[in-house]
């Protein structure tokens, strides 16, 4: 049966936070026959499998599992578009919970604006009181305006989020557009600038939103952006593209670190030194991630847009 919207949720080993994502989807105030949950399990050990057919016998019918092996979000996207039976497929990630008018704000876009490939939501912070999490959503707020950019009384961004965003399918498979599997972090930048090269734009609305849990402790938090370094790396050899590319507005990456550091110490006093702090760990985990990348490659080395 031909559903309006499918929601992918690509998801490894973490089970609560995958429960709580599910029972926001379960309560939305559309009806439940006119979307799918599609649990895209990438070789979780255990437990997703046992949580989602739980859920599925207390009568949640438009969930769907599907599993891999462990490949990476991208994989597990493919793999969960291949089965939606909607045209308009939107993705969102296991530590996110979704307001009760979320997939019908999604139809409703999409509708209104047929031509628009992708549409991309706001990110809030579920964590407000925890430093890490306020780092993380004060720095992305910040970014969000040198990314975004106004034509004909709408908003457009130039970077694609897959916390937050959906999709035309049809426009996808016209375009040949997929998650490049060889990449197991950042798919969501190499989408972007697939949508960009094929002449796409990404409409942006703050009127679907979603809370997310950021990382809340330094181990996972330093690694997270360690990894993110890694992969910006292999980005720029297959894209030749930094961060500053994807840029509306002139950006200096010096002056918006003091910025942010002025508003941490302006906004937040004394915690705003631990801000700062955390700031300053953030960035090196990225450079440090970017380097260890660019020195174990060997000079064979060849990366495929995928």
């Amino acid at each position: 049966m031909k559903k309006e919207l499918s929601v992918i949720i690509p998801t490894c080993n973490r089970r609560e936070s995958l429960r709580e994502c599910l029972e926001s989807l379960f309560v939305q105030n559309y009806p439940k026959d006119a979307y799918e949950i599609i649990v895209v399990d990438d070789g979780s050990p255990i437990g997703t499998k046992e949580l989602v057919g739980n859920l599925i016998k207390r009568g949640n019918n438009n969930l769907v599992y599907l599993r891999q092996e462990h490949r990476g979000t991208a994989a597990a996207s493919n793999l969960g578009m291949r089965y939606a039976k909607s045209n308009i497929v939107a993705f969102t990630e296991d530590d996110c919970i979704m307001p009760c008018d979320w997939i019908g704000k999604i139809v409703y876009f999409h509708k209104r604006y047929p031509n628009v490939a992708a549409i991309q939501g706001t990110i809030l912070n579920y964590y407000r009181n925890n430093l890490i999490a306020t780092l993380e959503q004060k720095i992305n707020d910040t970014y969000l305006d040198y990314i975004l950019y106004e034509e004909d009384d709408n908003k457009y961004i130039t970077l694609f989020y897959t916390g937050n965003c959906s999709l035309k399918i049809e426009i996808f498979k016209e375009q040949d557009i997929v998650f490049n599997k060889q990449l197991l972090a950042c798919e969501d930048v190499d989408l972007s600038n697939q949508l960009l090269e094929k002449g796409l734009k990404i409409l942006y609305t703050e009127r679907i939103s979603v809370l997310h849990k950021y990382r809340t402790n330094i181990a996972s938090f330093t690694k997270k952006h360690f990894r993110d370094g890694r992969w910006r790396y292999l980005l720029r050899l297959i894209w030749h593209k930094t961060e500053r590319d994807y840029n509306t507005k002139r950006f200096s990456p010096i002056k918006f670190f003091l910025k942010m550091d002025f508003e941490y110490l302006r906004n937040y006093k004394l915690k705003g030194i631990i801000l700062i702090a955390l700031h300053i760990l953030r960035k090196l985990a990225r450079s440090l991630g970017y380097l260890y990348q660019k020195m174990t490659l060997g000079d064979d080395f060849v990366y495929k847009r995928i």
